[in-house]
């Protein structure tokens, strides 16, 4: 029997970390409640400037690539993942 793999994923104060290398491999997983934050985050003081309902790792991903944004959080509040 195949053993599943199961990733952890890193989580702080502004939710799921989301990085390329994370979501190249969850790319079928939905994501929700999706933040784009800029600011410093050793002190709390960050801005929104983006923010997304739901999206599958893949389109954030891309989303994430098209931005042009540069030293930027971005965070998930949860992940579904898929079932393939």
């Amino acid at each position: 029997m195949a053993r599943l793999k199961e990733k952890i994923m890193k989580r702080d104060v502004f939710g799921i970390c989301l990085s390329k290398s994370m979501l190249s491999e969850r790319l079928g997983d939905t994501f929700t409640h999706i933040r784009v934050y800029r600011g410093n985050a050793l002190n709390n003081e960050m801005q929104l400037i983006y923010s997304y309902p739901q999206m599958s790792g893949k389109e954030v991903l891309s989303t994430m690539k098209g931005s042009g944004c540069r030293k930027v959080l971005w965070r998930a509040e949860f992940c579904c993942p898929s079932m393939k």
